[in-house]
């Protein structure tokens, strides 16, 4: 049957396009590539698809009576694919969904297969993904306006002694806010979005801005900052918290607070990304590329969930002796989409695997081949000195031991960033060699930014 092979596929055309297909007494080829990262082919459907213009192009399996997996590639012959993006379970009832920049002109081959050799009826639908922003709050505007958020009309903050304002620096504009005056009470401060501009035609609803804390006295300090979102009647649905005195994130579910296991540093651009998927009840969030938490139960219900007046506040719960903390922010960028895609932190070096290469999985890791990439990105180190001197350079305390190297010196809140190589999905044992001269302590574990 027509797209049983890869030199029969079943062609599909146009920027919005679907299909359905009985795969059940589909089979594999040889030469074959396994498809959405299993090691062989079971009962594989084949399609084409041209692109007619450049941009991100959204697949899924929504709606097929198995367990799919989904992949897309480019190429001539079936033995030389290259591979472009593919996908297991990241829809809905096992469902497969993948998101990839398409270039005009360029044909690309959809393979659709069975978990381990499932079959029956299948659904695919594609569709380019259009792009655009809802809203964003203009700070350029502000400044010429007189660059005062609380005299500014069209923002709203609390008390008349809110630590506020506007930091220009040549054509780039960000604004701050800092403790009140009396250093003890919580201030917010936010500009309502216009519920008539936002399009409905995108899952997702993205917030995205640039974000830098500073405090007065280091890790003692006890400010908290917060990035939430209100819906119209003034119901908190969401948020992130950061914990200055802990430097450690937390997600805010209506007033439930939960420890997420990522942390930041201070005085370092963090681009945050929050998506929230109002098909699926959940959201996710990121800091540059790096998940902090991953479809997370959005918990606000029906009523509650009005996005069309979506407003989100930036709020500082500080104590007495932080009168100097601040946290200054960029435009905050509002938009509905298809395709969520956390991009990196402004102006840090990529993060990259020591020597080169990832640390293969199963196997031992060294604990000082850290990644590359300096603070904040390869490791966070509470103070600036290497107090062991040894290996290589950077703030980590490496010392010199018997027989080898160990990471000593170690204060609350550190962490270290390792990339690994996992060569087969299942089911892994963590053994941590450790030791301490004192009362102990925790220690954690994350995996793309997530606790295990």
């Amino acid at each position: 049957m027509a797209g049983d092979h890869f030199s029969e596929p079943d062609v599909l055309s146009g920027s919005v396009f679907s299909a359905t297909a009985d795969t059940s007494t589909a089979g594999s080829e040889a030469g074959e590539p396994g498809h959405g990262e299993q090691d062989r082919a079971w009962r594989s459907y084949w399609f084409t698809w041209t692109a007619p213009e450049s941009g991100p192009v959204r697949l899924e399996t929504t709606g097929s009576a198995f367990d799919t997996v989904l992949s897309v590639y480019t190429g001539n012959a079936l033995e030389t694919l290259t591979a472009v993006a593919a996908n297991d379970d990241a829809g809905v009832d096992l469902a497969s969904v993948v998101t990839f920049e398409a270039e005009a002109g360029t044909t690309y081959w959809i393979a659709v297969d069975g978990y381990a050799g499932q079959g029956g009826a299948l659904q695919l639908a594609g569709e380019r993904v259009e792009r655009g922003y809802w809203y964003f709050d203009d700070l350029a505007e502000v400044a010429a306006r007189g660059g005062d958020f609380l005299a500014d009309s069209a923002w709203q903050g609390l008390g008349a002694d809110l630590a506020s304002g506007l930091i220009v620096e040549g054509d780039q504009v960000r604004g701050f806010l800092g403790a009140p005056a009396d250093g003890a009470r919580t201030a917010s401060l936010w500009l309502p979005l216009n519920p008539e501009t936002r399009p409905d035609n995108g899952r997702w609803t993205i917030v995205e801005t640039i974000w830098n804390i500073t405090g007065t006295a280091g890790t003692s300090d006890p400010a908290r900052y917060h990035l939430l979102l209100f819906n119209g009647r003034g119901d908190l649905l969401a948020g992130l918290e950061f914990d200055l005195q802990t430097q450690a994130l937390y997600r805010l579910d209506g007033a439930v607070r939960t420890l997420t296991g990522a942390s930041f540093s201070q005085n370092v651009d963090y681009r945050m990304t929050v998506a929230v998927d109002l098909e699926g009840n959940t959201w996710s969030a990121w800091l540059g590329t790096t998940p902090v938490f991953a479809d997370a139960p959005f918990n606000a219900t029906d009523g509650e969930r009005d996005f069309g007046s979506l407003c989100i506040a930036r709020g500082i719960a500080p104590g007495a002796s932080d009168a100097g903390s601040h946290v200054s922010f960029a435009d905050l960028l509002v938009r509905v989409d298809n395709v969520v895609e956390p991009r990196e932190n402004p102006g840090q070096a990529a993060r990259s695997p020591f020597g080169g290469q990832p640390h293969a999985v199963p196997g031992r890791i060294e604990a000082e081949d850290f990644d590359e990439g300096g603070e904040g990105i390869g490791y966070h180190d509470a103070d600036p000195d290497n107090q062991g001197g040894a290996y290589r350079p950077g703030a980590v305390d490496i010392v010199a031991a018997a027989g080898g190297r160990q990471i000593g010196y170690v204060s609350p809140g550190e962490w270290l960033a390792y990339t690994i190589e996992v060569s087969r999905k299942g089911r892994y044992q963590i053994d941590l060699l450790v030791a301490c001269s004192g009362d102990g302590g925790t220690m954690s574990v994350a995996v793309d930014g997530l606790p295990v």
